[in-house]
């Protein structure tokens, strides 16, 4: 098998380029209020498995709208100066972090209405990317942040993606059923057209289409691996899972605590220990109580027919790490899958053709190094790829699918007078 899996990112090239907008929405008051309290199933038949594209009618009032917008952080300022008498000033930390505001807004969903929802806009590139004019943003939607206990169909908070660099409007979907296929625990996404109301500027405007994806959340965790509670935290680091002493105060700012408190920080701390300092020997003999390996192999081997760089395996961020309380172990949780298929360039297109299915990662990754040093993890890994060559990414299978979803957003797509 070798490394040629890239070859099946051909049928990529098959993606139609459409592209499109989005909406936002309406509401005011302080204070959260009771609702009725709707502890459905999450009904994932109606929301992520529709024959047809949800629509979302959102309304805000100005003031709202224009709260969300966060304020570009401030040049810093000088520490000292030089010899010659010019400022200088401390190194950038890089992109800065984007403070988003959740205002109150209504969302209309065919004859339902939710009151007093939370919205507010997400993403860093894709949000930046989209230009500071356009309301084809990147959204989040969550439907108890005023109105204790709301939620829709079963679901509290959803997020609309915006395809960032992707004119297809197919990877993140496409992306994240393959994950689906391949028995990962991952979020389920469809699309969705939204329209925006800013109550005296914008009248239930087309914003576009978007990729309507599942939050990661006690719903997610819930129905994923029957429990909802315990360690639950988003990686944005671009280091590779560092250890960083036992201190949770070094971590907090990549790690982001979702759920569980610092309490349950601990067993993390030690875990990254573990992954950087453990003898082979232990590592190899301990791995699978500290760490689901099944699962991480099978998301392994989708990360890497996608081809997807923007993840744990290349920028080192992208990812939720989740520690089930009924096993012990952790769990990977993938996540912003708009630069699947070969989107995220790391050096030239020939080295991303190049890629060893063995060595699927830019620079150094611990964990993917130390597992597949282990014959019997590297050989799991092998007959997954293989498992999903001859069936879900088979690329006839891939193709038909690709076609499939083309049909079903193509007018809804070409509508979009916004698309770039």
């Amino acid at each position: 098998m070798g490394k040629h899996f890239a070859r099946f990112l051909c049928i990529t090239v098959g993606l139609m380029a459409f592209l499109a907008p989005l909406e936002a929405a309406k509401g005011d008051g302080k204070g959260k209020k009771k609702g009725k309290d709707k502890k459905d199933k999450p009904d994932y038949a109606m929301i992520f498995e529709s024959p047809t594209i949800h629509s979302f009618q959102i309304t805000l009032t100005v003031e709202n709208w224009d709260k969300m917008f966060p304020r570009e952080p401030q040049r810093p300022q000088p520490l000292k100066e030089n010899a010659a008498g010019l400022p200088v000033f401390p190194p950038p930390p890089g992109p800065p972090d984007l403070d988003f505001e959740y205002v109150r807004a209504r969302v209309r969903f065919g004859d339902e209405v939710y009151r007093d929802v939370g919205l507010r806009f997400k993403g860093h590139s894709s949000f930046r990317g989209a230009g500071p004019e356009s309301l084809r943003k990147p959204y989040k939607i969550d439907f108890d942040r005023f109105v204790d206990n709301q939620s829709f169909h079963g679901f509290r908070k959803l997020n609309f993606s915006n395809a960032f660099k992707d004119p297809s409007l197919l990877r993140e979907k496409l992306a994240y059923d393959l994950f689906a296929k391949a028995e990962v625990a991952a979020p389920r996404a469809s699309f969705a057209k939204i329209y925006l109301t800013v109550e005296g500027r914008l009248d239930n405007e087309y914003v576009g289409l978007y990729t309507m994806v599942e939050q990661v959340d006690s719903v997610f965790l819930q129905d994923r691996f029957g429990n909802s509670q315990g360690l639950l935290v988003k990686v944005e680091t671009v280091e590779d899972l560092p250890y960083r002493g036992d201190n949770w105060a070094a971590y907090s700012r990549d790690f982001e605590l979702e759920r569980g408190d610092t309490s349950d920080t601990v067993a993390l701390i030690q875990f990254l220990k573990f992954l950087h300092q453990a003898s082979d020997e232990q590592f190899a003999a301990e791995i699978e109580q500290r760490l689901n390996v099944e699962g991480f192999l099978a998301q392994l081997a989708v990360n890497t027919l996608l081809s997807n760089l923007d993840s744990y395996a290349g920028t080192g961020h992208n990812f939720y790490l989740y520690r089930n309380p009924t096993t012990g172990r952790f769990e990977f949780i993938p996540w912003d899958l708009n630069e699947a298929f070969g989107n995220f360039a790391m050096g030239s297109p020939e080295d991303m053709m190049d890629l060893d299915v063995y060595r699927p990662f830019a620079g150094k990754r611990v964990l993917i190094e130390r597992l597949l040093r282990i014959e019997k993890h590297r050989e799991r890994y092998r007959a997954i790829l293989r498992q999903l060559i001859e069936g879900a990414f088979d690329p006839d299978r891939m193709c038909a699918e690709i076609v499939r979803l083309q049909a079903l957003i193509r007018t809804d797509a070409l509508a979009d007078s916004k698309k770039s």
